[in-house]
């Protein structure tokens, strides 16, 4: 059985002993209820987490979330720990002089947001964050590129995460003490 030491950890945990749940999380999407079994869970966690490496994120990379309640949010903040990048969650309902200053502060390279909604409230303070590469969406919208472009990404990386390696394999050790 794994140690759980990182929060991330747990993803091995539900792999070991629950990768057979049928719902571990629920959303609802254009008023409907979709569902994530816990094999999809740790496959999209993963997913991501191979495509922000892919993407260039390193650790102690900042990504900010502002994304309201969904399943969406869990997936990205598993994947960005994974990473050893760290995740700034954001309310959803501050002021956009706030999300400047976090912006800034935080030196965020990308921003994952629920929709354009959202988007639309930061669009005018993004030019004025120097290292911001990207601003991606949950919801699909005609500005700026989907949350899917970065799962598409990790699903085409052959590299293993290293919470899904047995601890004494020497390249895992290596992986795991990067992040």
């Amino acid at each position: 059985m794994i140690r759980i030491i990182r929060i991330f950890d747990l993803l091995q945990h539900y792999n070991e002993k629950y990768s057979d749940l049928p719902t571990a999380l629920t959303g609802k999407i254009n008023g409907s209820w979709k569902s994530y079994s816990s094999r999809q869970y740790i496959d999209t966690a993963n997913a991501l987490s191979k495509g922000l490496l892919a993407m260039g994120i390193s650790k102690g990379d900042k990504i900010a979330l502002i994304i309201n309640n969904c399943p969406e949010w869990n997936f990205f903040d598993m994947a960005i720990m994974q990473t050893g990048a760290i995740p700034v969650p954001i309310y959803p309902t501050i002021s956009e002089s706030n999300y400047e200053y976090i912006f800034k502060e935080a030196e965020v390279k990308y921003i994952i947001v629920s929709n354009g909604e959202i988007y639309n409230r930061i669009a005018n303070k993004l030019s004025s964050v120097p290292s911001l590469l990207q601003v991606f969406s949950i919801e699909k919208t005609d500005k700026i590129k989907h949350w899917l472009e970065i799962f598409n990404l990790g699903k085409l990386c052959t590299f293993f995460i290293a919470g899904f390696f047995h601890r004494k394999d020497r390249q895992n050790q290596t992986l795991a003490r990067n992040l």
